[in-house]
């Protein structure tokens, strides 16, 4: 119950407080509890009992009572927003009418359930309006019904059961392509053929048999991410290219399928990166950012927190890719606001990741002392909860933060405590970090002339072209080299490689 109130949206809680109010002449113990739970941060029963002045034998009774209430005033909150629930309530009141003995009413308003049902393809929902129509038959002595009629009854029985089925399947093969890529961490040529096998087998059990919208929407969502997986973005970008285009073609899809839309602009967000596609990346992004203001997506959980970790972490990566450091900072400005705002809704690595990329703009941009800042935040995570390559190259970084500020006295050990992260992951050890490293340690006793930097320029350029130097994405350590070799800042250094 809990964990359910501090899910709860600001709209959502006016709505339960008036609830309460209308609904329960002694609805001022639940909203008593209720106002006390919402402002804990933590659950605290004894806590709770001394502020609602419940006794503690009945104080397990109220929290169900609680529970229930709100429960209900949600069920009531959306009932108007979503298609499944305003049917679903529509067949009970068929049934409703049924049991009243409005034989006609109800066979008027099941024709009606039939129609939405159909419109919205919600098959379980037309399975429940057909069984209503024997029961109404047969209330009729089957007055108004022949044999084909009948017949028909199970014929569309059958034909909506094989909707069903054929959801289903297709829901299967995208919820097992999503564990495989889980498991794979991202793209995988192995694990991609599992998923290409597991669609095929699927496509060959449904082959010639018209698939609903649905069945469709999982069908291309696991070709998209087979695509990505295979490393073949142009084709995954197509997929997610028509996949959005269909949603937002037909008026009733988004409002049914919210999150299978977010998910779709989420992805299409980084194929558009991963092609260079500037503008289509650009319009995505206000798009996405739009949301938090579409009543159709109020409902999907953090929605807000979503919508700023995914757009900024792509718009950062974006102002790197393009060296638009100095640009960057007033964004790097919104990030720490809204890190600040969302605290620990924001999941560990998520948290980690906009910081350290918040930390790379401050260093493009030439501004150490606040970038230092940042790393000492993010080497704080426990090394469980973060990835290798950030957690080494925010060593890394730190290392030059603190040369760059003139830190000499304390050059050493940063430099020992970032060899020892090195040596702590086999897979990561390069010989031009340790050069770095190395001359970074001379150079804080020795201050080096420019043409000790083309030197040190020159041997990791060797160094590093002999290993696989994959990790360089969280940092390019060798363009602030070749920016101190050519006496131009980091953010120049990075645009002439990028256009080398």
């Amino acid at each position: 119950m809990f964990e359910l109130i501090k899910s709860l949206n600001g709209p959502e809680k006016r709505y339960f407080t008036l609830y309460l109010r209308r609904h329960f002449k002694d609805g001022n113990i639940s909203l008593s509890l209720f106002q006390t739970l919402q402002n804990q941060s933590i659950y605290n029963e004894d806590a709770a009992v001394k502020a609602t002045a419940v006794s503690r034998n009945h104080f397990a009774v109220q929290k169900t009572i609680l529970y229930k209430q709100l429960l209900q005033a949600l069920i009531q909150y959306n009932a108007d927003s979503d298609v499944l629930q305003r049917l679903q309530q529509e067949v009970f009141a068929a049934k409703l009418l049924l049991q009243k003995g409005l034989t006609h009413q109800a066979k008027v308003k099941v024709r009606q359930i039939k129609a939405d049902a159909a419109q919205y393809e919600q098959h379980e929902i037309a399975l429940q309006a057909i069984q209503l129509e024997s029961v109404i038959a047969a209330r009729e002595q089957f007055r108004n019904v022949s044999a084909e009629d009948i017949q028909g009854h199970y014929a569309e029985t059958g034909q909506r059961t094989d909707d069903i089925l054929a959801e289903s399947a297709y829901r299967f093969a995208y919820n097992s392509a999503q564990k495989i890529q889980l498991q794979a961490g991202g793209k995988s040529d192995a694990k991609a053929k599992e998923v290409k096998a597991l669609l095929k087998t699927i496509n060959t059990r449904q082959a010639k048999k018209p698939l609903t919208r649905k069945a469709l929407m999982d069908k291309m969502q696991t070709e998209a991410l087979y695509h990505f997986m295979n490393r073949d973005t142009a084709k995954a970008f197509d997929i997610n290219t028509e996949f959005i285009a269909m949603m937002e073609a037909d008026s009733a899809l988004i409002p049914l399928y919210p999150q299978r839309y977010f998910a779709a602009l989420n992805n299409y967000l980084i194929d558009c990166f991963n092609l260079s596609r500037t503008e289509a990346f650009q319009t995505t992004l206000a798009k996405m950012r739009e949301l938090k203001d579409n009543p159709a997506f109020k409902k999907l959980s953090n929605l807000e927190v979503n919508i700023f970790r995914i757009t900024y972490q792509a718009e950062l990566n974006y102002l790197i890719s393009e060296g638009e450091f100095t640009k960057a900072l007033a964004a790097v400005k919104d990030v720490k606001e809204r890190l600040q705002k969302y605290g620990d809704s924001i999941p560990v690595h998520h948290r980690m990741n906009l910081e350290y990329l918040s930390a790379y703009m401050l260093f493009g941009a030439g501004k150490y002392e606040a970038a230092s800042a940042i790393l000492d935040s993010v080497q704080q995570y426990s090394r469980a909860e973060t990835a290798a390559a950030p957690d080494v190259m925010t060593a890394v970084m730190q290392v030059i933060c603190h040369y760059e500020m003139k830190s000499y006295s304390i050059i050493d050990s940063l430099v020992k405590s970032c060899k020892r992260k090195l040596n702590n992951h086999k897979e990561m050890l390069s010989e031009g970090i340790f050069e770095l490293l190395n001359a970074i340690n001379g150079f804080a006793v020795k201050l080096p002339t420019e043409n000790d930097w083309k030197k040190l320029s020159a041997r990791l350029e060797s160094a590093d072209s002999k290993t696989d130097a994959a990790y360089s994405n969280y940092f390019e350590y060798r363009v602030y080299v070749s920016a101190q070799a050519r006496r131009i800042p980091y953010e120049v250094a990075w645009r002439s490689e990028k256009d080398r």
